[in-house]
């Protein structure tokens, strides 16, 4: 147990102590309040290179999706190009191309293997006025 205090002198050490031991405290929690605000700032920083980043990689999909938008819309003209002139070919079923009738004859030796029967060849027409 704690003797009373019988002077002033003993109660002024007492309480110098006491503030001793509460100015440690607050210069402890001082530095941890600064290094903490310190890591905080770091941390922000990062957080805002992280959001910058994310930005420009979603800027990017935007771009590639768009791109893929148009591939598919172009991917469903050529499909319904290619279905009219599979059912119904002519020389002129693809625009700026030339189609020739072919059937397993040798002038056609080299698309033999691809030709069951008969078929049509398309080939890019010229552009040259002659």
């Amino acid at each position: 147990m704690a003797e009373p205090f019988e002077t002033l002198r003993e109660v002024g050490v007492a309480i110098g102590g006491i503030k001793e031991q509460l100015g440690t405290y607050a210069k402890v929690f001082g530095a941890v309040v600064v290094l903490g605000l310190g890591v905080l700032g770091f941390l922000y920083t990062k957080i805002d290179e992280v959001e910058e980043g994310v930005a420009r990689n979603t800027a990017i999909l935007e771009r590639i999706e768009a791109k893929m938008d148009r591939v598919a819309l172009d991917t469903g003209a050529i499909r319904e190009t290619v279905q009219t002139a599979r059912s119904s070919p002519s020389s002129n079923s693809f625009p700026g191309w030339v189609g020739v009738a072919a059937d397993k004859s040798e002038a056609v030796s080299a698309v033999e293997k691809v030709l069951e029967s008969e078929g049509w060849i398309f080939f890019p027409q010229d552009q040259r006025d002659d």
